[in-house]
């Protein structure tokens, strides 16, 4: 497991053709902006023949890109990456510092809460 996300499986495709998908929309009032794309990609593992098409480029047919592959020699959306590992990670010491910051104050509220009653 740790190979696969420290090297994950990639090929060349060749781009077939791309073709207009539509545009962006613009500002407010200033209509439609820049033209978006989506190419088909073609590649071959193991001998086996795959393509699909990609919102991306737009490139010349024929150029040479590098796909990454899930484990069926499909093409993945991206490359897994070690920096999104800790950007996710990162959060979770400051939600258990809170969660114990929360534990106690509500504790301690509970307890004055509990022997202003029982003076009462």
């Amino acid at each position: 497991m740790r190979e696969r996300l420290s090297h994950p499986r990639g090929t060349t495709a060749r781009v077939t053709g791309c073709r207009v998908s539509g545009q962006e929309p613009g500002g407010e009032g200033s209509g439609l902006g820049a033209k978006t794309y989506a190419c088909t990609f073609r590649w071959s593992v193991d001998g086996r023949e795959f393509s699909a098409e990609r919102p991306e480029g737009p490139y010349p047919q024929g150029k040479e890109v590098t796909v990454w592959l899930d484990e069926r020699g499909r093409m993945s959306t991206g490359r897994p990456s070690w920096l999104s590992v800790p950007l996710f990670a990162a959060p979770v010491p400051f939600a258990l510092y809170g969660a114990v910051f929360l534990g106690r104050w509500a504790a301690q509220d509970a307890a004055g809460w509990w022997r202003r009653a029982a003076r009462d």
